[in-house]
């Protein structure tokens, strides 16, 4: 009797393996989740709101093309698909088709690439937002402006800022 023959062993090989995959699915959602909020924030830290925008649609429009979702990496040029493969869009994108079958793909590997990028980008969020903001420091908020957009020190207010440190 082979494995095929008996129902009851086929129905548990299968259950294990959707269950494997269900579980390749949710981390690919939450690295990939923690990847592209940690570059939002990079960006939203970093940039004027005008630029922030400007370049995540130009962001958003790179990753369509070069994540392998219009056209699959491997059909990319040499050094093109190499810098490719290295970006989050395309990790996600092949586990997620190496998830659900429909290539492959080697998912440990793009699952590393996106558990790179999950940390990477978070980290340079959080270290530029501490560039910013130093804990304990001064914020003077003005109450108005005069007409050249400069804030007026009459009437201007001193707060004393204080939150947790979440680079200690």
């Amino acid at each position: 009797m082979t494995i095929l023959e008996n129902p009851v062993l086929v129905l548990v090989v299968l259950s294990v393996l959707v269950g494997l995959l269900l579980l390749i699915l949710i981390a690919a959602v939450l690295l990939g989740t923690a990847a592209f909020a940690g570059l939002g924030l990079l960006l939203a830290g970093t940039l004027r709101a005008e630029a922030t925008l400007a370049l995540a649609n130009g962001l958003f429009l790179a990753t369509l093309l070069l994540g392998g979702i219009v056209q699959p990496v491997d059909q990319l040029p040499g050094p093109l698909a190499a810098l490719a493969a290295l970006l989050p869009g395309a990790a996600l994108a092949e586990v997620f088709r190496a998830a659900l079958g429909s290539a492959g793909g080697d998912a440990a590997a793009s699952l590393a690439v996106l558990a790179v990028w999950a940390v990477a980008l978070p980290v340079a969020a959080a270290r530029q937002a501490r560039r910013h903001v130093r804990i304990g420091s001064n914020i003077i908020l003005p109450q108005h402006r005069s007409l050249a957009g400069d804030p007026s020190p009459a009437g201007a207010r001193t707060y004393r800022y204080y939150c947790a440190d979440p680079l200690q």
